[in-house]
């Protein structure tokens, strides 16, 4: 029997009134003992099937098994796993992408007068956050928050 078996696990969402897949078609199997790395880009959809293997949010479609038990109707199931997830935000919630980059620019030296805010914008674009620059950085979602830390 594997330890944990997620089959064709789907996740879609609600965006401003579009359709978001947020995970598309993930299957994967684990033994007893082993360690797995979930690697991916932001936005590909590690937190949310993770989320799903440990029964925090229902899958659209596929499912889940932790030692041949479902993780949403057996809590368990649960018991039997283990998981870390990167948590290290290294910006501040309740402020805003453009503030937080304004703010970490002054740390780096640069004066607002001098274009930290040209150069939020810039960046802002470049990660496709321009329409998020007013919105609090605690209501953004996982992979919105995590983009920053790539410039």
């Amino acid at each position: 029997m594997k330890a944990l078996e997620a089959h064709h696990l789907r996740k879609t969402y609600r965006y401003q009134g579009k359709v978001v897949q947020a995970v598309r078609d993930v299957s994967l199997q684990m033994a007893a003992k082993e360690v797995l790395a979930f690697l991916g880009p932001n936005g590909a959809g590690k937190t949310t099937t993770i989320k799903m293997i440990a029964g925090l949010i229902l899958p659209d479609q596929g499912g889940v098994k932790i030692a041949g038990r479902n993780p949403h109707r057996d809590s368990q199931a649960l018991r039997m796993v283990g998981a870390v997830l990167e948590g290290n935000r290294n910006l501040y919630w309740r402020l805003t992408p453009a503030e937080n980059l304004e703010y970490f620019g002054v740390l780096r030296g640069l004066s607002v007068s001098s274009g930290t805010s040209a150069r939020s914008k810039k960046l802002l674009e470049r990660f496709d956050l321009l329409s998020k620059r007013r919105t609090t950085v605690q209501t953004l979602s996982r992979g919105m928050q995590q983009s920053w830390r790539s410039l």
